[in-house]
Order: structure tokens, then sequence, then C-alpha cells
């Protein structure tokens, strides 16, 4: 795939702005008028050069921001809500996904050692 140095750089501005922005919702029409590309190639672009897709980074980055919530102390449920899920049920679904440990687990861990 022949990627130009604008589009490398148009790129790195949508990792950016992901990385950035964790606990919103961020849609690819959004991510297009930032970076000035098509849909095609912001997606072929993205996972070509950071070898994962833009709906997986943007996962794994609202979850990092999730996990560092918990361990602050709020509670699952305002995690949830701060990332825009409608129900902690998906929320808890997305974290396990990629914690491979539900995010109960990180607010019992903390209050625990408050203790």
């Amino acid at each position: 795939m022949n990627i130009s140095r604008t589009q490398i750089a148009a790129l790195c501005r949508v990792k950016t702005d992901l990385e950035c922005n964790p606990g919103h919702g961020i849609t690819i029409e959004q991510l297009m008028r930032t970076s000035g590309l098509s849909e095609t190639s912001l997606r072929l672009g993205f996972k070509f050069c950071f070898q994962i897709t833009i709906y997986e980074y943007h996962r794994n980055i609202s979850m990092e921001y999730a996990k560092a919530l918990l361990e602050d102390g709020m509670m699952v449920k305002l995690v949830a809500r701060k990332l825009g899920y409608r129900n902690a049920t998906n929320f808890t679904r997305a974290f396990q996904y990629v914690f491979s440990k539900p995010p109960g687990l990180i607010s019992l861990k903390k209050k625990r050692s408050e203790k």
C-alpha cells in the first residue's frame, strides 16, 4: 500500500485525536473531517500504519481510561456512563474483552487496598 507523507501526517492526527478523547464517542465522519481522508483511505491507512483498526484502537484507549477511573475509585456504573455506554452490562463486556476480568474487580481491589 502506498501512503504519502501527507496521509501519514493525517493518520497521526487521527491517532492523537483518539488518544486525547478516550471517553468520547468519535465517529468515522468526524475523523474523516479531521484527517481530510476518505473513509476507505482512513480505515485502510490506519490499519496499515498502526496494525490495528480504528475501532480496536479507540476501544483500547477508552478501556485504559476506564481502568484509571476505576482505580481512582469511580463506580462501574458511573464509568460506563462517562464513556457513553447506555448500560453497565455493555461496558462490562467491553472491559472484560480487553482486560480479561470484569471492571468490578478493579474497583474492589481499590477498596480493599484502602482498608
